[in-house]
């Protein structure tokens, strides 16, 4: 089974608001042909692209998908959107702020008995469209802390365990203890090489039940922008 995570940066449009690149958006859908992954978690997917990104992409590949669909009139707004080529199930959100939930983004997959959590962990601090600093470290604390139950929930749990994305942590983060929590819990499986400037942000988490039944990983070589990808199998 192959998964793969992904932060395409602003939708994939590039930061210029008022002048998106659309060729960037094609070639993220032309890079998850290339890759066929049976799941794809992307993170700061923005609704603006919907027809080019699924109507026109993922679903011509026969993806289904997941996002959260709230404030739905702020369409440059980043979201984590699941894409599966396999049946799932939608699983609730925990109890976050209206702001952070579009961050969080969850399924089980029947055929497989496998929980895929995927996320964008929330920036401590960040800037309007109009320039002013937000103090966003309460809200970065409530996903952290209710990211560290779901660990805590599958650490030993027969149920196969995903919990992947963009952390946005770090050693000198804010907040950037809770990585080792994290690590104490369940495997990281993805190398160790920086995945935004000289920072490693995204990971893949895996449980006691998913490297218990013989995970196995497969590092791909891909064209930047590049995705972590990873292949599992089980007996």
């Amino acid at each position: 089974m192959r998964i793969m995570t992904w932060n395409i940066q602003n939708g994939g449009a590039g930061p210029n608001f008022s002048r998106p690149d659309l060729g960037n958006v094609q070639n993220i859908v032309d890079v998850i042909e290339g890759e066929n992954p049976d799941v794809a978690v992307i993170q700061e997917y923005q609704t603006d692209f919907e027809r080019m990104m699924l109507g026109e992409g993922l679903e011509r590949l026969s993806y289904r998908h997941t996002v959260w669909r709230g404030d739905a009139d702020r369409g440059r707004r980043n979201r984590v959107l699941i894409a599966s080529k396999l049946p799932f199930e939608d699983r609730e959100r925990p109890n976050l702020s209206d702001y952070s939930k579009r961050n969080w983004n969850e399924i089980f997959i029947p055929g497989q008995e496998l929980l895929v959590i995927g996320v964008d962990v929330p920036l401590a601090e960040t800037r309007t469209l109009g320039g002013r600093i937000r103090d966003n470290r309460r809200a970065k604390k409530q996903f952290l802390d209710a990211l560290l139950d779901r660990f805590r929930e599958y650490q030993s749990s027969e149920v196969s365990a995903l919990i992947l994305g963009d952390f946005n942590l770090y050693a000198e983060a804010v907040y950037g203890e809770y990585l080792s929590r994290f690590e104490e819990l369940f495997t990281e499986i993805t190398s160790k090489e920086a995945t935004w400037r000289d920072k490693k942000l995204d990971c893949i988490f895996a449980n006691r039940a998913l490297m218990g039944g013989s995970a196995k990983e497969l590092s791909l070589p891909v064209p930047p922008p590049s995705p972590i990808t990873n292949i599992f199998s089980w007996k």
